[in-house]
């Protein structure tokens, strides 16, 4: 008996319980948009309430169906407000978006070109970051302040997170490869560095090649690891070092380069598959020379 109360305890609202309590919201839901409306420029009364009206309504009232059957006026009011407030925030958000992200970035970063590779790295880390876990960084906005303003100290505070990011991996680059960081101009001087010259990835040889090549001794394949490693840039060969060497998982690869684990698994799969074809091409080479 004590399951079958919990459970009705927790029961959410049927389709026509939310119909029911849209149609006697609606009228507040309007007078909260006009009260925070203010604060949301460039967004306006007019698109900010059919558009609300429009996504509360969707999937039969999704969103207010989350409340539970035993909800009070008090917290299907707060449920309410709570709902305006996100659904103003994204949509102030997507008005503004990349454009505003790139004029902010250009403000701090007058020295860097627009365009270029590296600016646009930081626009794709700003605005990832802002969009990450559903605008969870973002939906803290307490409304003290307009949007922009809110939106302008955010895109600083993650532009702040880049450049620690990137110190951190510079950092990470003298500690675990021994050598000092450089950059892209610095790349053709170096690329016979130490980087390249200490890395020997015993457990690499292990994962097998694709047929007929896959049965090649060990020592066979090792003999064309040091040319195929020597065709990989330094982020590359640093991923693999700390996958292989070091023993480290994608999360602490992904933390030590300063990138999310998705990137830093792709990077790794291209990388071994790229040595593994290069290893291939040497093999068969070699076979048609014997």
């Amino acid at each position: 008996m004590k399951e079958m109360g919990e459970a009705a305890a927790s029961a959410v609202l049927s389709v026509e319980q939310a119909r029911k309590i849209f149609k006697k919201q609606n009228k507040s839901i309007r007078r909260i948009i006009e009260q925070k409306i203010v604060v949301y420029k460039p967004l306006e009364i007019k698109e900010a309430y059919d558009g609300f009206i429009e996504w509360i309504q969707r999937d039969d009232f999704g969103p207010l169906r989350t409340l539970p059957e035993t909800a009070s006026e008090d917290e299907i009011e707060a449920h309410i407000e709570t709902s305006i407030r996100h659904y103003l925030i994204e949509q102030a958000y997507y008005k503004l978006e990349e454009r505003f992200v790139k004029s902010r970035l250009k403000k701090k970063l007058w020295d860097f070109e627009p365009n270029t590779i590296k600016f646009m790295e930081m626009v794709d880390f700003v605005t990832e970051h802002i969009e990450r876990n559903n605008f969870a960084r973002i939906k803290s906005f307490g409304e003290r302040c307009s949007f922009t303003t809110f939106l302008a100290t955010a895109v600083s505070s993650i532009l702040n997170d880049f450049w620690r990011s990137v110190r951190s991996a510079q950092e990470n680059v003298k500690r675990y490869v021994g050598t000092t960081f450089t950059t892209e101009e610095d790349e053709e001087e170096n690329n016979e560095g130490p980087i390249k010259q200490e890395i020997s990835f015993g457990d690499l040889l292990q994962k097998g090649l694709q047929e007929p090549y896959e049965a090649a001794a060990r020592d066979e394949q090792a003999e064309f690891l040091p040319e195929a490693l020597g065709k990989l840039d330094k982020e590359q060969l640093l991923a693999l070092k700390l996958k292989y060497e070091k023993g480290m998982n994608l999360s602490l690869i992904a933390r030590t380069l300063g990138q999310s684990r998705y990137k830093v698994e792709q990077l790794i799969e291209k990388t071994e598959f790229f040595i593994k074809k290069e290893i291939m091409l040497k093999l068969e080479e070699k076979r048609r020379q014997q």
